[in-house]
């Protein structure tokens, strides 16, 4: 990663989120996904385990998300990063690399020169 996209990606987040929360206060009611993920990640091989990750202040509904984790059982996880908005690994990074490392570790095979999940 080059510094100049460093420093973009930094002053793309480092500042308040007006446009991000006008954006959430002007779709709340109506804006919805093209193709929404709640109807086909059931249909996913149950093998393949699922976190869903949201930032304890985002202004996306996590009630899918809840709903989704509860459903498929054991292979799902739901976790809430603390605070931050919905860009949890600009927000709270060393939180979000901790709950990511995690839930690869609890799904993970070790060798000693890499990771398969």
């Amino acid at each position: 990663v080059s510094t100049q996209s460093t420093w973009d990606l930094y002053h793309m987040n480092a500042n308040t989120a007006t446009g991000e929360v006008a954006f959430s206060a002007m779709s709340k009611n109506f804006l919805w996904a093209k193709r929404p993920l709640m109807g086909r990640i059931p249909a996913l091989a149950h093998t393949i385990p699922i976190s869903f990750i949201y930032g304890s202040h985002t202004w996306m509904d996590t009630a899918c998300g809840r709903s989704l984790a509860a459903d498929l059982g054991k292979r799902a996880t739901f976790l809430t990063i603390p605070n931050s908005s919905h860009h949890v690994y600009a927000d709270n990074p060393q939180a979000f690399n901790e709950a990511l490392c995690k839930e690869c570790c609890t799904h993970a095979e070790y060798t000693p020169d890499f990771v398969t999940l």
